[in-house]
């Protein structure tokens, strides 16, 4: 998480360098004028994100499961139905295609914290059993800090940054 929020902090500081007009700030219309590059950044980042969340068509995946019974060990292999565009369902989200893609299903979270919600968890909001007719994406790895999210993150610290702009130019 920390990761995250220094790249947001990166971000929000790297426009501040380089994309901020040094003039005086006197009127409305100024300060429009002084940090209207940034917030066009901004804009453009929030376009790309909501374009890739909304418009990346997400295929069929398949996970492996490793089963641990008192017996033996055995593996099986579970594949998770998408092929849709816009999704924001935790299997068939654009985000954890994206983290798929990038980081590999081995290189993700094994105990999502998705497995808590109804469909998952018989005593949803908290962890337990299955239910009996549980999908099968209840035990699929996943990423709960996304490589995709990061972009709001950088979003996030940016609108901090005008906050405080704000409060700077309202006190004098």
């Amino acid at each position: 998480m920390l990761q995250r929020i220094s790249l947001g902090y990166l971000f929000a500081s790297m426009s501040e360098i380089w994309l901020v007009d040094n003039s005086a700030v006197e009127s409305i219309m100024a300060f429009v004028k002084k940090y209207h590059f940034q917030w066009m950044v901004a804009l453009i980042v929030c376009a790309v994100y909501m374009c890739l969340l909304y418009g990346l068509f997400v295929p069929d995946w398949t996970f492996e499961r490793q089963c641990v019974t008192p017996s033996y060990n055995c593996s099986y292999t579970q594949t998770v139905h998408c092929g849709v565009r816009g999704s924001l369902d935790p299997p068939c989200n654009a985000v954890g295609f994206v983290d798929r893609v990038l980081l590999g299903l081995e290189h993700m979270y094994q105990h999502p914290l998705y497995i808590i919600t109804e469909q998952c968890s018989v005593n949803s909001p908290d962890y337990g059993p299955l239910p009996p007719k549980a999908p099968y994406w209840c035990l699929a790895p996943f990423d709960p800090e996304g490589i995709l999210s990061s972009l709001m993150v950088a979003i996030t610290s940016f609108i901090g940054l005008h906050f405080g702009h704000v409060l700077l130019h309202v006190k004098v």
